[in-house]
């Protein structure tokens, strides 16, 4: 498949898996933390710009900070350097993904500018790949290496040039295999509506469904509703959804059934019971997809929805049961591995660093032809002579990588093959430049220069991939889609 074949089959896959918005773009994406668990396993939005061309992981000095600091809330209060990385706005996107891949849902880091007029900040953890780092510096762990390792394969996963909301499911770590990356029991209904085309050939962007929204006094009283569970019955059977819990807690709420695998609106769904306790239950005849979710409400004195206390779910109806992740997300995309920190990490000759004093983001990149570039909205200017700044695009060239460590291969069996791979860590994927990681190739490919091969089984996946260096890499995150 030709490059630009691959932008094709992303725009039409779009519109069937994927869910569009823009970085920061909704409350229910960055703002509560108990939304955070799935956003991990599911959340797919790093714009490859942002990833590549940020104040804090493309600054050595700062890159290097993180490794040597805990990160919390104190570290980005007194060092300087991630400090003042966070004032440029790139960075601070960068580290949505990087405290939610890291950090476990009950932690969160807050930051607060030394910029009159950039408002402060907190980005909670989800995925808890690496949850000492909330207390102890990587660089003093003695699971360091697995820590960085991971945590950088969960970031490279989550990025694309279009700044999609991927609906992924992410999986793998090596042999360690984190539970945390392992297709889960239960399948949670998506919180968003997904993307579709409009009759005028644009691309509407997804949208929060506004009942997971938190109450609060700019809400309607379809609000703070949670996502419960994903199932699949015979149209038109009617169903009996049961929430139980076998460790004898309350189970105090109201239930809500949807068609499909996201969550609905009060004037979108099946059937809805009121607020009850006990063995609470909600009938509904299955829709005509032959797919349901069911979302549940409940007061902050009731029982959460949790593993733990809502473990008793049963579907019962003709063909009725609830999904698993391994059902509903079934090709596998491909694998991401390496190491994003550290000084050493990033390309030479490249630096991206905040001005305080300027209040700009600068780009430079020395060798053979030095330039100096500066943030400007979602682009660049080049500095010339005479003190002008000329609209430009940087660009790292194809066989390169601005992460020197990092690299992606992908499954022989997704659609396009090799091509993919651009598409999908390159900012500029037409000509493979401005590149987050090393292209792989196939990761199981025994073809000549197949560099990007790994080892395989039926318990863990791929493990042990090849990158530049003589080992390979133990831990790496594959991602699949439905």
């Amino acid at each position: 498949m030709e490059r630009r074949g691959w932008i094709r089959e992303v725009m039409s896959a779009c519109l069937m898996v994927l869910v569009l918005v823009a970085p920061m773009a909704s409350r229910a994406d960055t703002a509560e933390p108990e939304i955070a668990p799935q956003w991990i396993r599911w959340g797919n939005g790093l714009k490859t710009d942002y990833l590549i061309f940020n104040a804090l992981s493309a600054n050595s000095t700062a890159n290097q900070a993180l490794v040597d600091n805990p990160l919390n809330t104190q570290s980005f209060a007194t060092v300087t350097a991630l400090h003042d990385a966070l004032h440029d706005p790139w960075a601070r996107v960068f580290m949505k993904y990087l405290v939610s891949c890291a950090l476990a849902p009950d932690q969160k880091v807050e930051w607060t500018s030394s910029v009159p007029g950039i408002p402060p900040e907190t980005w909670y953890g989800g995925g808890g790949l690496c949850s000492s780092w909330g207390s102890v510096a990587p660089s003093v762990l003695s699971n360091k290496d697995e820590c960085l390792e991971l945590v950088s394969a969960c970031i490279l996963a989550r990025n694309n040039p279009a700044a999609a909301r991927v609906r992924i499911n992410l999986r793998g770590g090596g042999l360690a295999n984190p539970a945390v990356l392992k297709p889960r029991a239960r399948t949670n209904p998506d919180l968003f509506v997904p993307s579709m085309m409009l009759n005028n050939g644009t691309v509407q962007m997804a949208q929060p469904i506004p009942s997971f929204q938190p109450c609060d006094s700019a809400t309607g009283s379809d609000c703070g509703w949670r996502s419960v569970s994903v199932g699949v019955c015979s149209a038109n059977a009617p169903i009996t959804f049961t929430v139980s819990s076998s460790l004898g807690s309350s189970i105090c709420g109201a239930l809500r059934a949807c068609e499909g695998i996201r969550g609905c609106t009060q004037t979108e769904k099946l059937a809805e019971r009121g607020t009850s306790c006990g063995s609470n239950s909600v009938d509904f005849l299955c829709p005509s997809s032959g797919r349901f979710s069911v979302m549940t409400a409940f007061s902050s004195q009731t029982s959460q929805p949790d593993d733990n206390s809502w473990d008793g779910q049963t579907a019962i109806g003709t063909k009725a049961r609830l999904m698993n992740e391994g059902e509903l997300f079934t090709r596998r995309e491909g694998a991401f591995y390496g190491n994003i920190f550290g000084s050493s990490a990033i390309l030479p000759g490249l630096l991206v660093k905040y001005n305080t004093t300027t209040q700009e983001t600068i780009l430079t990149i020395h060798g053979a032809l030095p330039a100096e570039y500066v943030r400007q909205g979602e682009g660049w200017c080049r500095r010339v002579s005479g003190g002008r700044c000329v609209e430009a695009v940087p660009r790292i060239p194809r066989g390169t990588s601005v992460y020197m460590k990092m690299y992606s291969c992908s499954d022989p069996a997704f659609p396009g093959g090799d091509a993919n791979l651009p598409g999908r860590v390159c900012a500029l994927p037409n000509n493979s430049e401005n590149c987050a990681a090393h292209l792989m190739g196939s990761c199981t490919s025994t073809k000549t220069g197949g560099t990007g091969r790994c080892l395989e089984d039926s318990v863990y996946g791929l493990y042990n991939c090849m990158g530049k260096e003589t080992a390979a890499w133990a831990r790496p995150v594959m991602t699949y889609v439905p």
